[in-house]
């Protein structure tokens, strides 16, 4: 008893250290499905917004990432990753997304002490930075470590995915860190969508031991892509909920979609 109601505690301080929903850009809308596994989660969300009229710098930066394990472990890799971009973006001032995660996994490897001992923990990361200074074509960059952007896209009214770089934030020392973290640029319009997400979902077993799987996944953003962000949040909810019936969630699952407002 003493133990869970320490968990429920550090809940509570988990809760605090992820971004206020309610301080969300305004620019931008959004729905956010967030179901830890556990008490606590390794799943975390991030964003925030950069602004300097004077060097013309109007920029929204947002992360969804999926530390090693859930439950506690997994929590206490998220707190370390929200405390360490929050140091990156806006102490050091670092805007671009290939930078910005480079310079994450060094800081990840140092702060556990990687290349000296036998901690192997990480984290798999999308990042999406949204230059608003064109309101009118808004600029996306997205990199991301093995996670994927799903984009939907309103002139050929279908889901793209766009694949993340090969390598872990953290983990071991070395580990693929041959693979540059890439760039992907894209011009987005009012009536596209933009979907971003750990592997909960994705990995979430059926009773007869199916995977939900990629291609599942994109079929259901194409049949649910043109409704309002809360009914597609409603429908994919519930579509979760049919698949996995009584089955045990077996990760934490976060998915956020992010569109511009009209």
């Amino acid at each position: 008893m003493e133990i869970k109601s320490s968990i429920k505690y550090a809940k509570t301080i988990q809760s605090a250290m992820l971004s206020t929903i309610e301080k969300f850009d305004k620019r931008l809308e959004h729905f956010l499905i967030y179901r830890p596994k556990d008490i606590v989660s390794g799943d975390f969300y991030w964003f925030t917004t950069i602004k300097n009229e004077k060097l013309k710098i109007d920029k929204i930066f947002i992360i969804i990432a999926d530390c090693t394990g859930h439950g506690v472990p997994g929590a206490f890799m998220s707190l370390i990753g929200t405390n360490l971009l929050n140091e990156i973006i806006k102490i050091h001032k670092i805007y671009e997304t290939d930078k910005i995660l480079d310079l994450l996994d060094e800081k990840v490897m140092k702060v556990l002490r990687q290349e000296k001992t036998e901690n192997r923990d990480g984290m798999d990361i999308s990042l999406c930075c949204f230059d608003m200074m064109n309101p009118k074509q808004v600029k996306l960059s997205f990199s991301s470590a093995k996670q994927s952007m799903f984009y939907f896209k309103d002139k050929t009214s279908s889901v793209e995915r766009i694949k993340g770089t090969k390598r872990l934030i953290g983990g071991m020392y070395g580990l693929l860190k041959n693979h540059e973290f890439k760039v992907n640029n894209f011009n987005i319009s009012p009536k596209d969508t933009v979907y971003i997400c750990s592997d909960g979902i994705i990995d979430q077993n059926s009773p007869d031991r199916k995977r939900f799987g990629t291609p599942r996944f994109i079929r259901v953003l194409d049949r649910f892509a043109h409704l309002t962000l809360e009914n597609q949040k409603n429908k994919i909810n519930a579509m979760i909920d049919e698949f996995k019936q009584e089955e045990e969630q077996r990760d934490d699952i976060t998915l956020m979609g992010i569109k511009l407002k009209n």
